[in-house]
């Protein structure tokens, strides 16, 4: 599994490394662009500086096989940016939200382990995604 992590803290990138599913795991930060690269994305923690909330969540959520995603939302303002992306056309199911707290981050990690370990046991057939040489592909650039 490969967990990659953006626009994330010293605090939260410590917080990433010793979370107990992620021990052992290919842990790695990333910078954009992330779109039409060959990086392995299997879970994405977006932090709280990043920009451009809602065009990031599109992006990844226009891939073949998106990550499951943790967008950590700063405390201000959280509410409204929750439902911006709760409620857009655009944003995928696998994408995850939370207030930039310690309890909140670590009940997310939970989250998006526990989804992505759900989604790994299903046995999905992802060739209904296309056949490309690449998943990272998007009409956005980021």
């Amino acid at each position: 599994m490969a967990i990659c992590y953006i626009a994330c803290d010293a605090a939260l990138v410590h917080h990433i490394n010793e979370f107990p599913a992620f021990k052992g795991q290919k842990i790695i930060e990333i910078q954009f662009p992330i779109t039409a690269t060959d990086l392995e994305i299997d879970l994405l923690i977006v932090g709280p500086t990043i920009g451009k909330l809602v065009k990031l969540a599109a992006t990844i959520s226009d891939w073949n096989i998106p990550p499951v995603a943790l967008f950590i939302l700063p405390e201000s303002g959280y509410e409204l940016e929750r439902e911006k992306l709760l409620h857009h056309p655009r944003v995928g199911r696998s994408i995850f939200i939370c207030k930039n707290t310690e309890a909140h981050i670590l009940a997310g990690m939970a989250d998006i382990n526990a989804f992505y370990q759900k989604r790994d046991s299903l046995q999905l057939d992802n060739s209904v995604s296309g056949d490309y040489n690449t998943n990272n592909i998007s009409p956005r650039w980021l």
